[in-house]
């Protein structure tokens, strides 16, 4: 079952078009695939701030977000893999 929040932006998502919606959790992104929904999860975001010149590294902000708690498997592949 999806967390409300995260419900309720993707039906906002499914109303606005060429809408894209940050969702790192599992089950919101394959509903969100299901309806059609642009997504990207925060390990995208930070690859897209790296690709454009706004941050120098990922690490240190993959390596902060999982010290607060988020673990998603993107996130503990590339801590393992090295995606930086």
């Amino acid at each position: 079952m999806l967390d409300p929040g995260e419900a309720e932006a993707i039906a906002l998502a499914m109303s606005l078009p060429e809408c894209t919606v940050l969702l790192d959790d599992a089950q919101a992104r394959r509903v969100a695939e299901r309806f059609g929904v642009n997504r990207i999860g925060t390990l995208g975001i930070l690859r897209k701030a790296k690709k454009s010149g706004l941050i120098a590294a990922i690490k240190p902000f993959a390596v902060q977000l999982q010290g607060n708690g988020t673990h998603t498997p993107e996130f503990d592949r590339c801590c393992f893999e090295g995606c930086w």
